[in-house]
């Protein structure tokens, strides 16, 4: 198809014989990386994860074609219009997905729900110190897990949650 005819006539032509062309990319805040790795991701958005025991179901239908010990990803997750106002928890997830690695990034992409797996693998345990309490360890990291609340929130910082996101294959744009 002979593209000229269909130019604009106030539109300006460079020749370009020597050159390579790409489209043009328009990113409008739009996380382009992001939204592609969502397409692999379970789906956690609202309405279609609307109370706990939703998410436990998406993310059993996952677990169960996924092979044990390979990363489950997510994306979307807003507990905050859950009718019954209930936070899911670590052992939501383990629930659903027991031999898995779990990750659900909130619908603000700024956190992300963890279970026992995923920290297992980021070195993170029952016996892993408060991060608050690091001192002059040189780890200047605000809380990133609050496993005492059974809520574990791996928050954007620069040095454990990058690493800990990238490790499962999150984007942290």
């Amino acid at each position: 198809m002979k593209i000229l005819p269909h130019v604009h006539e106030s539109a300006k032509l460079f020749p370009a014989s020597r050159f390579t062309l790409l489209p043009g990319f328009i990113d409008a805040h739009l996380h382009l990386m992001s939204l592609g790795a969502s397409l692999r991701e379970v789906d956690a958005r609202y309405p279609r994860v609307a109370s706990v025991d939703d998410l436990a179901a998406v993310l059993a239908v996952r677990a169960a074609e996924t092979e044990r010990g390979v990363w489950i990803r997510g994306r979307g997750l807003d507990y905050a219009r859950f009718p019954d106002g209930r936070m899911p928890t670590r052992w939501d997830l383990d629930a659903a997905a027991p031999d898995n690695p779990v990750a659900i990034i909130h619908i603000s992409g700024h956190y992300a729900l963890v279970n026992t797996v995923a920290l297992a693998s980021a070195g993170v345990g029952e016996m892993t110190s408060d991060p608050r309490k690091a001192g002059s360890s040189g780890l200047s990291l605000t809380p990133c897990v609050q496993a005492h609340r059974g809520i574990e929130r791996v928050r954007q910082t620069p040095h454990l949650v990058y690493s800990f996101l990238r490790h499962a294959g999150l984007s942290v744009a």
